[in-house]
């Protein structure tokens, strides 16, 4: 069934903004949220290989394996074909893992597939928390999808589709040096604050902006290098715990934060990461017993298999003894299974929280040696 359209003024003045937006994502998902009133946006990108769809500014990461099961967006990636999902908890495909991947509050969806010459190309997912799409929604769909597609064919989206570095709009370096100030005005109140409720808020923050100094700094690589040097000298002197990890999250943004906040711990030799169930499975079988991962950071809504059935998985082998950390935004998700678990963090992760977590699982190490 055809849609007839009638172009206006409006119309046309918002197709120039996309064109215009168009190298710009952030004006982009702007302007998809106020076209159709929505929460949330994922403009989701297929990347070179193939074998993923990801949301270059939000980190959302989907291997297309997992759109052959049941999932919304498994829906509309088999057939093709754009849909709108109203009272979306009550349809019977929905997926948390997938068509949920922030466990954000969401009623209804809009999932748009882009595709040129039957060679498909990518989505753009729209949530709404609250309320219905009203009908007229269709209409202004049609209207809007060749703007939409452009998104999509535009060179500089064409020559990527990788996950960008930089999660901001500013240059790395002009982010560091603004962090760097924050840093030193941080240091600032600290040293003239006396209250103590003010100076545990403030202590926090630092925390964090340091990792975040840590996660985007230029000189990363080389750092990382000499961390990696030092560690090597520090195992040879057997002074440190040689602590491996495993990071398992679906959204790549959690996963690269973390691993900024654990990096620079003297007990810390090795972080690897896994990015559904399955993948962290394989990493846990691919260890040789005597390499095997002394901690796991898991977590729990992810595709393949969610993180409590990683872990029932791992407790039937009662050969590996694993020290197991929820990360979850979504805390009664596990609560009747909490015992799973050796330790919880919420997300988004704080640097204190973090940390308290780990001196708790060194202490336990410790421990275990002294017993041996």
């Amino acid at each position: 069934m055809s849609i007839y359209v009638q172009y206006s003024s409006e119309n046309l003045e918002k197709k120039l903004e996309f064109s215009n937006a168009l190298t710009d994502l952030n004006t982009t998902y702007k302007l998809l949220e106020e076209l159709t009133q929505s929460d949330s946006i994922e403009i989701l990108f297929q990347d070179t290989s193939k074998l993923y769809l990801c949301d270059k500014l939000k980190g959302t990461k989907i291997d297309l394996k997992y759109l052959d099961k049941n999932s919304l967006l498994g829906d509309v990636y088999r057939g093709q074909k754009s849909r709108i999902i109203n009272n979306i908890q009550n349809n019977s495909y929905y997926n948390i893992a997938i068509d949920n991947p922030f466990k954000i509050t969401i009623q209804s969806q809009i999932i748009i597939c882009i595709s040129f010459q039957g060679i498909f190309a990518g989505m753009i997912r729209m949530s709404k928390s609250v309320g219905i799409y009203p009908p007229k929604i269709d209409n202004i769909i049609q209207l809007y999808l060749p703007s939409f597609s452009d998104i999509f064919l535009h060179e500089i989206h064409k020559k990527t589709m990788e996950l960008d570095k930089n999660p901001f709009r500013l240059k790395l370096i002009d982010v560091y040096q603004s962090l760097k100030y924050i840093t030193l005005t941080y240091n600032r109140l600290i040293e003239n604050t006396e209250n103590p409720e003010v100076l545990k808020l403030l202590n926090n923050s630092q925390e964090n902006i340091d990792s975040l100094f840590t996660y985007l700094n230029p000189n990363k690589d080389n750092i990382s290098q000499v961390t990696k040097q030092l560690k090597k000298l520090k195992i040879k002197e057997d002074t440190s715990l040689n602590l491996r990890i495993l990071i398992a999250d679906d959204v790549d943004i959690n996963v690269k934060i973390l691993n900024a906040m654990l990096q620079s711990d003297p007990d810390v030799n090795e972080i690897s990461f896994a990015f559904d169930g399955l993948e962290a499975i394989d990493n846990l079988k691919d260890k040789k017993v005597k390499e095997y991962i002394h901690i796991l950071f898991i977590d729990h809504h992810m595709p393949g298999k969610t993180g409590s059935e990683v872990v029932e998985e791992i407790k039937k082998n009662t050969d590996i003894k694993i020290i197991i950390v929820s990360i979850t935004n979504d805390p009664k998700a596990i609560e009747e299974i909490k015992h799973l678990y050796d330790y919880s963090l919420s997300k988004p992760f704080s640097k204190v929280e973090v940390s308290t977590v780990l001196t708790k699982i060194k202490e336990h190490y410790r421990l275990s040696l002294n017993k041996l």
